[in-house]
């Protein structure tokens, strides 16, 4: 078992062991360990994260390649997301220096094969999908000390899962308002030759404008792209890859059998889950569940929220029209029709000061969500699926 500092002058040490030098102008001068941690997160020079790993004797890893690990986010299927700090940048400007960083630790890169091949095909990925309002952008990829990353666009704000959670449904205006930014991001992308394939509430971030981006293309597809031998990396016969509350009915049959219209079908679903505050299909069994996608309609959408109105709720119909050709062809025809129904977006300062000041006060707001996660023992949420294997249920 790794042993932790004892003394002040310890900690110091490994504080700059770990690469953490923020901690340069407060010195180890009494005290124990414990102590010192206190004074420095006191002083923002560390966050609690950092401090109790160090404290733990744990400094690996705190800093990879020119990203330092401010608190965690979330879990992946592929990794831990963490809100980090782009040492690279220096502070003010229009670019924030943060970012959410997903790791892969050497220790599950070299265990899990698949895991690795996913990730890296996810870092491909990133660097290839369009930059668009309506998508989280990707900064970076690479490797630093066998630590495989990805650093994403931090956006403030949050998931349309989050949102229903804390508030109950959400309005039509506003609810049409982040899926027409989710659509006209994901018309970006099929134009660029992906589909997204998890499309979900979970992965939309809706911020303190209204608007909205989607996140993690992490089970993008490619046109064209030749699957891997081993079906369960990209999905095939016996894999169904995707999150079963949206997945699509050609996708649970043949997951890389896909278009625009598979996303559009999660889009509808999505906006179903927001407007009444649960999933279009409940059951007990993964197979239950894909064979209500693929033959049932789900309860009507007005009978749990009556204050739909009947034509926004056809729409929502419209999109999840169990056989693909059935459906909104595209998902900019998508994004024009919830948009004479979305609210307005307050407007966006265009020249934002990203300052130490701003900074410290999110990585603050971050880390205080994590914390009063793990104070109830609530796991982290999960910032992607894990992949869900199940044998194709029967066909209509």
């Amino acid at each position: 078992m790794t042993r932790g500092p004892t003394t002040p002058e310890q900690f110091w040490a490994l504080t700059v062991r770990a690469g953490l030098s923020a901690a340069a102008d407060v010195r180890p001068d009494a005290g124990t360990a414990d102590e010192l941690a206190e004074r420095l997160v006191e002083a923002g020079r560390l966050t609690r994260f950092q401090a109790e790993k160090l404290l733990a004797g744990r400094w690996q890893g705190l800093v990879n390649g020119p990203y330092r690990l401010m608190t965690p986010i979330g879990r992946g299927g592929t990794g831990i997301v963490y809100l980090a700090r782009d040492d690279r940048r220096s502070s003010g400007g229009r670019t924030s220096r943060l970012v959410a960083l997903k790791v892969l630790s050497p220790q599950r890169a070299a265990s899990e094969p698949r895991t690795l091949t996913r990730f890296r095909r996810e870092m491909d990925i990133g660097r290839a999908i369009p930059e668009h309002p309506g998508l989280t952008a990707t900064r970076d990829a690479g490797e630093a000390g066998g630590i495989h990353y990805l650093a994403m666009e931090y956006v403030p704000g949050r998931t349309a899962r989050q949102v229903v959670a804390a508030d109950g449904p959400m309005v039509v205006p506003a609810a049409a308002r982040a899926f027409a930014d989710v659509a006209a991001g994901l018309h970006a992308a099929h134009q660029a030759g992906f589909v997204h394939r998890d499309t979900k509430p979970a992965n939309v971030v809706v911020m303190p404008s209204g608007r909205a981006k989607l996140l993690d293309f992490g089970f993008a597809l490619r046109r064209g792209e030749k699957p891997p031998a081993d079906p369960s990396v990209l999905g095939g016969k016996g894999y169904t890859l995707g999150t079963l509350d949206y997945l699509p009915p050609e996708q649970a049959s043949n997951a890389v059998a896909v278009g625009a219209e598979t996303d559009v079908y999660s889009v509808g679903c999505s906006l179903y889950f927001v407007l009444t505050g649960r999933p279009p299909h409940t059951a007990d069994t993964a197979r239950e569940k894909i064979r209500l996608h693929r033959t049932t309609d789900p309860p009507p959408l007005r009978t749990l929220n009556p204050q739909v109105p009947a034509e926004f709720a056809a729409l929502v119909g419209w999109m999840m029209s169990r056989r693909p050709e059935d459906r909104p062809q595209t998902a900019g025809e998508v994004a024009a029709l919830l948009e004479k129904w979305a609210a307005p977006a307050f407007p966006v300062a265009t020249l934002l000061s990203y300052d130490d000041a701003w900074e410290a006060n999110l990585v603050r707001q971050v880390e205080a969500v994590w914390l009063a996660r793990r104070e109830t023992h609530r796991p982290m949420p999960v910032a992607r699926p894990v992949s869900t294997e199940v044998e194709p249920g029967p066909r209509p």
